[in-house]
Formats: C-alpha cells, structure tokens, sequence
C-alpha cells in the first residue's frame, strides 16, 4: 500500500534481507491488487524495494516460528527518506 493506503498495483521490485547479507534478493512482482506471492524467505528483516514507484521501500520481519505459507499484514511502502530500519 502507498502513503494514502490504495493498493501499488502491477509493480516490480525485490526483497532484501537486512539481517543475512548472504541471502541473495528475493524478486516480487505485485498483482493489480497489489498483492505478492512468492517462495525463499527464511525468519528475519526483509526490505522491500520497489524497482519504479516514487514510495519506494517497505520493512516487514519474518517471525522465527514461521512455517509453510504465511500470510502477512498490508505492508506500507514508504520513501526512501522516512524508512526506519
């Protein structure tokens, strides 16, 4: 979801983790709703970037517990220049 928390739909981008270095990024793409589907996450901090939109990145966690499909809360992408990490 943008800064007015309408749907970023039909947007590319990946997920990076902030916590394991080794991990390569995770390529998304976001349907017209503006939801993700895809496979590869281990627990930890993820940072979404999205590759063309002005709000352009989002940080969402992983919980350590996590197994088979998980299901995540709307994530609000921010500008670069407001993302706490």
């Amino acid at each position: 979801m943008d800064g007015k928390g309408e749907a970023i739909g039909l947007q590319a981008g990946e997920a990076v983790a902030i916590d394991q270095k080794e991990q390569k990024p995770i390529v998304i793409f976001t349907n017209r709703k503006g939801r993700f589907k895809t496979g590869g996450f281990k627990p930890g901090k993820y940072r979404v970037n999205l590759y063309d939109n002005d709000f352009a990145a989002a940080i969402f966690e992983i919980p350590s517990n996590a197994k088979g499909v998980m299901e995540l809360p709307a994530i609000k992408i921010k500008r670069l220049d407001h993302l706490e990490e």
